[in-house]
């Protein structure tokens, strides 16, 4: 069999991480589930076409903040709930939308049967206390997201509220994320805020053996070269390339979730591939991928500052 080579330390690895989405296409969902993650596909290049114009590291949870919006779709409006839906790809209204969240959410989570990976999706409502939120508000965020409202003193108590919203975010993303919320980001007027946190860890179905780790030159955007641990395996894996990038599909345990990364041909690559992306044209790449005996090398981290 042909052995394709997923190309060494070259200067930008685009890596569409542990996709959520993505995985749940591949797998046996309800088609409103279904739909629905195709819509945060879309909604997720949208974002990324907007964000990677700011130039370095990029790395963020389209799903998590389309989980969120979606609890305060809930409760707006007129315009403003047309504009939202519109914008978030939302192919339903709520009455069906939120139902969808909620199996999307357990579909993920396989029903709360055993696995070997960690993926934990949770969701919370941090209002004023005393303000009287509207009760179907609050139903409708518990059943369909799992979250329940929690009253914090935002008036009387704002700073020791946010360290509450952060020492709950810190306890869901296993200690990874200390500080969602920096001092003086709450005000004494805020009255509700949302918080979503997913925590993702997992084993690769192959494991990267230790010895086959090196020190090695990588090719940073900017032309620099740094030395960096690079892994290295050859298993059959699913692969494709183009004549301007290469996309590999890694699996973690289970064949459940996998990594897709997407390589450019050259070193000043990146831009042409990135005009590229979207949920279509995702798709294609991976219903055209075929399993091939791969040789890959890559960073053991990615560091994002």
């Amino acid at each position: 069999m042909a052995c394709r080579i997923f190309l060494t330390g070259c200067l930008s690895i685009l890596v569409l991480m542990a996709g959520l989405t993505v995985a749940t296409a591949q797998q046996q969902v309800s088609p409103d589930a279904g739909q629905l993650a195709q819509g945060n596909n879309g909604f997720a290049f949208d974002l990324y076409a907007q964000l990677s114009h700011e130039g370095g590291n990029l790395f963020f949870s389209p799903y998590s903040i389309s989980n969120a919006l979606a609890m305060t779709y809930a409760g707006a409006r007129g315009k403003t709930a047309d504009d939202m839906a519109k914008v978030l790809k939302f192919p339903f209204p709520g009455e069906r939308l939120h139902p969808a969240f909620a199996t999307l959410t357990k579909e993920l989570d396989r029903n709360g049967q055993e696995r070997k990976y960690q993926l934990n999706i949770a969701n919370r409502l941090w209002g004023q206390k005393d303000y009287g939120f509207l009760p179907d508000f609050l139903q409708l965020s518990k059943d369909a997201y799992g979250a329940g409202l929690e009253e914090l003193d935002f008036r009387q108590a704002t700073e020791q509220s946010r360290e509450a919203i952060n020492a709950w975010v810190d306890k869901k993303t296993q200690g990874k994320i200390k500080d969602l919320l920096p001092a003086g980001s709450l005000a004494s007027d805020t009255r509700l805020v949302l918080t979503n946190a997913i925590y993702f860890k997992a084993n690769w179905q192959e494991a990267f053996p230790a010895q086959a780790t090196a020190k090695e030159e990588f090719k940073l955007a900017g032309g620099q070269k740094a030395k960096v641990d690079m892994m290295h395996q050859q298993e059959m894996l699913k692969f494709l390339e183009t004549d301007d990038f290469q996309v590999l599909d890694l699996p973690y345990q289970q064949r459940e979730l996998s990594m897709v990364v997407v390589l450019p041909r050259k070193d000043d690559g990146l831009p042409a591939v990135e005009k590229k992306l979207s949920a279509q044209n995702l798709k294609k790449w991976l219903d055209d991928m075929k399993v091939y005996q791969v040789k890959v090398s890559m960073p053991n981290k990615f560091h994002i500052p």
